[in-house]
């Protein structure tokens, strides 16, 4: 095989990795995301509400959306983030007084100038069941007085969790993919240089 045939097909290569790529960062359902964002506060009575992914390579869990907050605006060690705690339990968690525990959390209150008084925070499992994110809802409360949140609460949220899986799921697969695809890259390039 000649250089200038080698070349072509490493060309139609890159092209179809190129194809790949953006067809996957165009994948996932964000706008139901978005919407269990949006309904999540008024259905519990809490301020806010955050939806996680979990990154496995980097040991590390990134919002995906949230009350206020963009895409990947925070980006957390799971080991020291509730949400991170969550995933590796694959357990609900509750968690009240946090402005005086230390964690991952003390830093995005500084970052986004939100006050966490409490938590309630559940895993979502992919249809292999695995861990993939989580959910996460902030200061429940009425008529201006924190509450904490409840057994009820609890149920509820698991529910909403099992609900976003579908949604959930595929920009999971879309981390995955980028990565198989940035690996990829690297590989044409390796092989252009040997050319």
């Amino acid at each position: 095989m000649e250089k200038e045939e080698i070349g072509e097909k490493i060309s139609t290569l890159r092209d179809k990795q190129k194809m790949v790529s953006e067809t996957w960062a165009k994948t996932g359902n964000r706008e139901t995301l978005r919407f269990i964002v949006d309904i999540a506060p008024r259905y519990f009575s809490c301020e806010r509400s955050s939806i996680f992914v979990h990154d496995p390579s980097t040991e590390s869990v990134w919002l995906e959306c949230g009350t206020g907050m963009k895409e990947r605006q925070i980006n957390v060690p799971e080991s020291s983030s509730l949400v991170g705690q969550v995933i590796k339990s694959g357990k609900t968690q509750m968690r009240v007084n946090m402005i005086v525990q230390k964690g991952a959390h003390e830093m995005t209150d500084m970052m986004s100038g939100f006050s966490t008084v409490n938590v309630l925070a559940a895993p979502i499992f992919s249809s292999k069941e695995r861990v993939i994110g989580a959910i996460e809802i902030l200061n429940k409360q009425k008529n201006n007085q924190f509450l904490e949140y409840n057994d009820d609460d609890r149920e509820e949220l698991t529910k909403f969790a099992r609900f976003i899986s579908v949604s959930l799921e595929p920009l999971y697969q879309r981390q995955e993919l980028i990565k198989i695809s940035h690996e990829i890259q690297i590989r044409i390039a390796k092989l252009e240089n040997l050319l």
